[in-house]
């Protein structure tokens, strides 16, 4: 801990204000957690709201001042749609593909559907340009 400031009182009593040293991995993985959920598009209020804490603490965490629980860890990577070992470790997969593979698994079963949509029709715009191109 660093001191901040340190004053006396009238009745020579010593008021000392700790403030505690960001730990190097702890401001690593804020920004983690920072960079997946600006890539979600969350605000911090927003996620705060979904992992049921204050914006505060996803601020603290962000910066690298407090750390994570084992259950919020486990919540904010379901919610961000991440694995732990990125938020811990720094972790990602290999390859583009994977990356999207390991994202997309994490979805309920519901949404896979809309996102098979979503690429199919993508898929078929990409072959009426290349139709119209040559």
């Amino acid at each position: 801990m660093t001191v901040l400031y340190c004053k006396t009182h009238l009745n020579y009593k010593w008021e000392v204000s700790f403030v505690a040293e960001k730990k190097t991995e702890n401001v690593q993985i804020g920004m983690r957690v920072k960079q997946a959920r600006e890539i979600a598009g969350l605000t911090q209020e927003r996620l705060a709201e979904l992992l049921d804490v204050t914006a505060q603490y996803i601020s603290g965490v962000e910066r690298g001042a407090v750390g994570l629980s084992v259950p919020i860890l486990l919540q904010l990577c379901s919610v961000l749609l991440v694995s732990c070992d990125f938020i811990l470790l720094g972790d990602a997969d290999n390859s583009d593909i994977s990356g999207v593979v390991a994202r997309l698994s994490r979805l309920p079963v519901v949404h896979i559907k809309n996102v098979e949509d979503i690429i199919n029709r993508y898929i078929e715009g990409i072959a009426i340009e290349k139709a119209r191109n040559g």
